[in-house]
């Protein structure tokens, strides 16, 4: 699941398509996807607060969904460099 096809379908299924979702007036589907997002931003800020070395190597775990979107943070930031996953994986 940790390619870019299937982690692509992941953000739109856990924001685009919840966008559709919510009453006449209501926008329930939205703010779903944004307690979403905004889990996501905290995990990374999480991140961010490890004081880390230009040498440092760092490990992140975590589920298919999740990282779908620390992928776009990753790529952004001048801070991390991010590898692929199937360069250590047999």
């Amino acid at each position: 699941m940790n390619n870019n096809e299937c982690l692509d379908f992941l953000i739109t299924f856990n924001g685009d398509i919840l966008t559709h979702a919510g009453s006449e007036k209501g926008f329930e589907g939205a703010d779903e996807a944004a307690k979403y997002y905004q889990r996501n931003l905290r995990m990374y800020s999480n991140l961010n607060r490890i004081d880390l070395k230009e040498s440092d190597r760092v490990f992140v775990l975590m589920g298919a969904s999740h990282t779908a979107f620390f992928r776009n943070f990753f790529s952004r930031s001048p801070k991390y460099e991010m590898v692929n996953t199937f360069d250590y994986l047999n």
